[in-house]
């Protein structure tokens, strides 16, 4: 009962809008919208964005967020081998968001970096070539950057996709990376 009255407490003070969850006293909400509401679902892949064109094809659901599978453990995980409409996100077999597949060990001369976390981690609404993991990989030649961060996972989930990918892949060092939200800007 104080579950159901707090949600229509919060139902009668948190104002309708179209570019948040809500407006409670004025101030937006997150999560914030990327794109306007009212834009139709539509295209070839599920989640196409009417009139948003990226290389000549609809903008996705799927270019700016990747991809989700039902995971018994972790809720959701990204699914492997998988690309976006255009490209924006691919996974490899390990379910990394990269452009070429992680062997079992790093590269002769690299060492490897494991990356977990959010979606700040794993460069969302970013193609995979505009990621902060592939700027570092790029600056720091003699590094291989492994993205295995999802979109919305909480320190949690990320810990458990550490545990499950540890021993599939040799690496050098684990990146754990959680943004907290702090509020409206």
């Amino acid at each position: 009962m104080t579950l159901l009255a707090l949600e229509l407490g919060s139902r009668a003070i948190v104002e309708p809008s179209t570019v948040s969850s809500g407006r409670l006293l004025g101030v937006e909400l997150p999560p914030f919208a990327l794109l306007p509401s009212g834009v139709r679902e539509t295209g070839s892949e599920p989640g196409a964005r009417e009139g948003r064109l990226v290389g000549g094809g609809p903008l996705t659901v799927g270019d700016l967020w990747g991809f989700k599978v039902p995971d018994p453990e972790l809720t959701y995980t990204t699914p492997p081998s998988t690309t976006s409409a255009n490209g924006w996100w691919r996974t490899n077999a390990l379910g990394a968001r990269s452009d070429r597949e992680t062997s079992s060990v790093p590269p002769e001369g690299k060492r490897r970096v494991l990356v977990f976390g959010e979606s700040y981690a794993a460069g969302s609404r970013l193609r995979g070539d505009e990621t902060w993991t592939a700027a570092l990989e790029s600056l720091a030649g003699r590094l291989e950057v492994v993205n295995l961060a999802v979109d919305g996972y909480s320190m949690a989930q990320a810990f458990l996709r550490y545990r499950r990918v540890r021993n599939l892949v040799a690496y050098d060092a684990v990146v754990l990376m959680i943004v907290p939200i702090s509020g409206a800007t």
